[in-house]
């Protein structure tokens, strides 16, 4: 009731100015729910990316994690030249294993997931 009445002002200008945003958005530059939703996810992605990145920064310095990818760069071709057979039987089994954890996702939860008959196109 305080927002209504105006009592809280702060709170009822942000409301008033949010849902004018929204209007705006929808009305005037004629965007679509599913737009707008897509441009808030990769808001938030980039936001967490660059949280992440200042994360790491704050352990490492730039110059030592430029150098570690660098020694991955030049060491990881040779190593797994090197090792190809196990490295790729590594591969393989892993492979393996998330294939059989789909399988059984598949078979717990989305078998489980109730569909409807699928409509058929006229024009084919």
């Amino acid at each position: 009731a305080d927002v209504l009445l105006w009592r809280n002002k702060k709170v009822s200008g942000a409301i008033l100015a949010g849902l004018t945003i929204i209007w705006f958005l929808f009305e005037v530059a004629e965007f679509h729910l599913v737009t707008l939703l897509s441009y808030i996810l990769l808001f938030t992605m980039a936001i967490l990316t660059l949280w992440m990145l200042s994360i790491i920064g704050n352990y490492v310095d730039t110059l030592n994690l430029f150098y570690i990818v660098v020694l991955c760069f030049e060491t990881l071709p040779g190593l797994y030249e090197r090792h190809r057979n196990e490295v790729d039987n590594l591969a393989a089994k892993l492979y393996r294993d998330s294939q059989k954890l789909y399988i059984k996702f598949e078979h717990n939860v989305l078998n489980k997931i109730p569909r409807g008959p699928a409509k058929q196109n006229k024009y084919y």
